[in-house]
This record gives C-alpha cells, structure tokens and sequence, in this order.
C-alpha cells in the first residue's frame, strides 16, 4: 500500500429538513450503526486493509482521538435507536438516499445505510444514480420533494481528517460556506480557530478531543469506518510517491 493514510467513509446527513435537522434523530442513528458492517461491505474478504473504531479524525495521526467512541464500538442497541426515533417526533417523513451507481464502494455504503434506515424505522427512498447527478442534487438545499435530499455516501481520503484546518464535512457555518449537508454549530467553529491559535501539538490534540464529544453530540455527520486500498505494479518500477492516488512523479524502471 503506497497510501499511508487511507481512506474514511462517511455518511452524510441534510441539517436543513426533517428527519435530520431533528437532534435525536441524529443521535439515534449512532445507537445502531455499526462500522464493522461498512468495512466489511466495502472490503470483502480484504478485512486487514480496513477497521472499525474510527472517530472524526484520521486515525493513527496526532490529532487522533477516541475520546467518546464508545458510542459506535459499544453493543449495538436497535431497540434504542427506535424508541428514540419514536421520541423524536418523526413524522415518517420520507429519507431521501443518494447512493452513486457508477462507484462501487460508496453504492455498497449506501446499501448499508440504507438497511441501517430502515431497521430503526426510518421510510427510505433509495434513488441510485451516477455520481455526476448526484453531486449537482446534493447542492441542492430545497427540501427533498423539491429536488434536495437526505442523506448520501461518500468517503474522504485521510489526508482530510487529519486536523480541524482543512476537515470540511466538520465545520459548524450552515449554508454561509459550509459543505453538502450545512450543519451549524458555533462552538465547534470557536474550537477550529482556537486549534489555530493553540501553542503547541499537546494544546491542538485536546481541542480535537474536545471536537470530536461535541460532534458526537451534535453529529454533523456519521464517520463509518476507515480502509485502504491495495496497490499493484510491476516488479520492476520503482519511485512511487506515497500518496492516496496513483501519481507517476520520479517513477522509473530498476
């Protein structure tokens, strides 16, 4: 593997319109999820490439914590994540789902997100579509029977996650230059500029603890898990760059 750090899944969720603009909606999802489904959808018979366990920062790298990720590695409680649905008020409004049919590991995503759906009680409408339609509904902020959406799959690569600087599906601005999905939260946006301002790694790494309890309260959006692909080349090519892509730059034949 040339990728030193991987890929996260990710499950994305509109904040503007019901269900998911309903906290305890949100919240129930996480009682149920479970990453290991998703790793393992997505791997295959590949399970050493991929683990479960993965909060909202790349794991293995500094800003790396498992502070709070009890709620997803802990037993799985469906029963839960119903009674709270039915707490929340849920009208059985319908689930808009998006799921790319030209990619195969964000369409098996989707199809577990869409199982996941429905066990807690959610009415999913799965609509399956090229990944170019499905990136121009999803910026669509018009509620779903206007041509928006609910929810949809897809994955970032480590490089992303790897601090609060440049993790967009994290940051708190809504729609005033937020990504697909516009959740607000000011408090996690007074945590990113204090990461910027933090005097050294010991500082930056207890602000991201802190970000990661609170977007475990408040879920911007539902992290499922975090994988590697496997990389194949000729014997005799050497000089490729460690990176999420293939990049050509200094490779030659030895």
């Amino acid at each position: 593997m040339f990728d030193p750090l991987g890929w996260i899944g990710i499950v994305a969720v509109n904040h503007l319109h019901p269900p998911f603009n309903n906290l305890k909606v949100r919240q129930a999802v996480l009682h149920a999820l479970s990453q290991q489904d998703f790793v393992d959808a997505v791997l295959g018979e590949l399970k050493e490439y991929g683990s479960a366990g993965t909060g909202f920062f790349t794991p293995n790298t500094p800003n790396a914590t498992q502070k709070g990720i009890e709620v997803l590695t802990g037993k799985r409680d469906v029963a839960l994540a119903r009674t709270m649905l039915a707490e929340s008020g849920d009208k059985g409004e319908k689930v808009v789902l998006m799921g790319p049919s030209d990619l195969q590991v964000l369409q098996t995503m989707a199809q577990v997100t869409e199982g996941l759906f429905r066990q807690i009680g959610l009415n999913v409408e799965f609509v399956s579509t090229d990944w170019g339609r499905l990136v121009t509904r999803r910026s669509n902020c018009e509620p779903p029977e206007k041509g928006g959406w609910n929810a949809f799959t897809t994955t970032w690569t480590g490089q992303t996650f790897l601090n609060p600087g440049n993790h967009y599906p994290l940051r708190g601005v809504g729609t005033n230059g937020g990504w697909f999905g516009w959740s607000v939260d000011p408090k996690m946006e007074e945590y990113r500029e204090a990461w910027f301002s933090a005097p050294d790694q010991a500082a930056q790494k207890k602000i991201c603890e802190d970000m990661q309890m609170l977007a475990w309260q408040n879920v911007p959006f539902y992290p499922v898990g975090h994988w590697f692909y496997a990389t194949a080349f000729r014997s005799n090519m050497t000089g490729f760059p460690k990176a999420a892509l293939p990049i050509y730059w200094g490779v030659k034949r030895v």
